[in-house]
């Protein structure tokens, strides 16, 4: 894509070229148009530049860009749209209640998550295990999508089995209506899905309540349903709020992971030197992932709110509206001479923020999970298949808000 004849007027974010490289579009934008309308399918004013993304991030902002929660604009048709009438779960609050659920659910996610790496490198183990006898592992399916859902329900409390996987089903239908270009009926059955997962999360954490209550389970062995559950009784949350925070947690905590450990080992394995310097110690994880969530994270973008017109940098907000802070662009945008559009592990991105998890008040409660799974995800696969070597590769997807490959094969001898 020619940054110099780029038209902002013309952009289509439902383009397979933009899907495949949206980059070199954000890159334009930052360059011609820093706010701009986007009038195709994701219609309403999308943030590009750093600056400006800092800016609605702010902690001291957090009360004027606004999450699009409860009785904002909702383009989901009804009966859908009528979910609207629950009470927000913490991803869509402001404040004040926002700071005071989100303390809730500190607590509650930080003893859920005691003992996850362990977990995590037990399923990763058995999973490379089986695959090891074919020579190849779709990477996706095979490995990061069950990697990631089996550790996430097992915090939740969710059996597997054929429980787990109607669940799993549930929740990819739900996240994927988000997409614009699935035909209504689809779209339909996301919306279904999701008020299915709202009822069956609303009976799991009854039920988990009652019986951490009848077992007296100690508190670092209950689940984070019974947890949430433990703060509706104690009056820290409605049973709105807490539903709905479940539901919330569903759709972002596991699949993120999946969609990180994929674009994660894709770019690792396209230029094999940064595969081997991991692999040998010479970079430490936390810096590679540090600079996959920079280069290529798993969620692109966030929806805001104002309630009334509202000036950002030289540029003015229409009031009433939902506009979208673009994370990926603004990771991007670093000076020339730091090559922003090239992968490199060895970078130190600790002197600017990351937008890999979103910023200020709302940065990702759920981050500390991907980064344990995602880490050990990587870890025990460059142990197991130190020479693994990239074979088919899928297509992203199509909705601009998530960066996902729908399968990737590795060849493993």
């Amino acid at each position: 894509m020619d940054i110099e004849t780029f038209d902002p007027e013309k952009f289509d974010p439902t383009a397979p070229d933009f899907n495949a490289d949206p980059y070199s579009y954000y890159a334009a934008f930052r360059r011609k148009a820093p706010v701009a309308e986007v009038r195709k399918t994701y219609t309403g004013q999308w943030v590009f530049s750093r600056e400006l993304v800092e800016v609605v991030c702010a902690k001291e902002n957090a009360s004027v860009f606004l999450k699009p929660g409860k009785n904002r604009a909702h383009d989901s048709l009804r009966p859908f749209s009528l979910g609207a009438e629950f009470g927000d779960g913490l991803f869509f609050m402001d404040p004040t209640r926002h700071g005071e659920v989100r303390e809730i659910m500190e607590g509650v996610f930080h003893t859920a998550i005691n003992g996850v790496a362990a977990k995590a490198e037990e399923v990763a183990q058995r999973l490379l295990n089986e695959a090891a006898q074919a020579g190849q592992l779709d990477l996706i399916t095979g490995y990061a999508g069950p990697l990631a859902s089996e550790v996430f329900f097992d915090i939740m409390g969710i059996a597997m089995g054929s429980e787990s996987v109607v669940v799993d089903q549930w929740i990819r239908d739900a996240l994927r209506s988000h997409d614009k270009m699935l035909r209504q009926d689809l779209r339909a059955q996301g919306g279904t899905t999701t008020m299915a997962l709202r009822t069956y999360l609303l009976a799991l954490g009854r039920e988990a309540a009652r019986a951490a209550s009848a077992n007296k389970t100690s508190s670092g062995a209950r689940t984070m349903m019974a947890g949430i559950q433990d703060a509706v009784a104690s009056n820290g949350l409605t049973q709105d709020e807490a539903t709905n925070t479940a539901v919330n947690m569903a759709l972002g905590g596991y699949l993120s992971t999946e969609f990180l450990i994929g674009s994660g080992v894709y770019n690792l394995l396209r230029d094999p030197s940064q595969w081997q310097a991991l692999r040998d110690g010479e970079v430490a994880i936390d810096r590679a992932i540090d600079e996959m969530l920079r280069f290529d994270a798993p969620f692109q973008m966030a929806d805001r709110y104002v309630e009334k017109d509202t000036p950002l940098g030289k540029f003015t907000l229409k009031g009433g509206q939902v506009f979208t802070v673009v994370y990926g662009s603004a990771n991007r945008d670093l000076p020339a001479g730091e090559e922003p559009a090239r992968f490199n592990i060895r970078r130190d991105n600790r002197k600017r923020k990351n937008f890999g998890f979103g910023d200020g008040i709302h940065y990702c409660i759920g981050a500390p999970l991907a980064w344990t799974v995602t880490a050990t995800a990587i870890q025990t696969l460059q142990k197991a298949c130190p020479y693994a070597r990239i074979g088919q590769v899928g297509h992203w997807g199509s909705d601009p808000y998530f960066r996902t490959l729908s399968n990737l094969q590795l060849l493993l001898r």
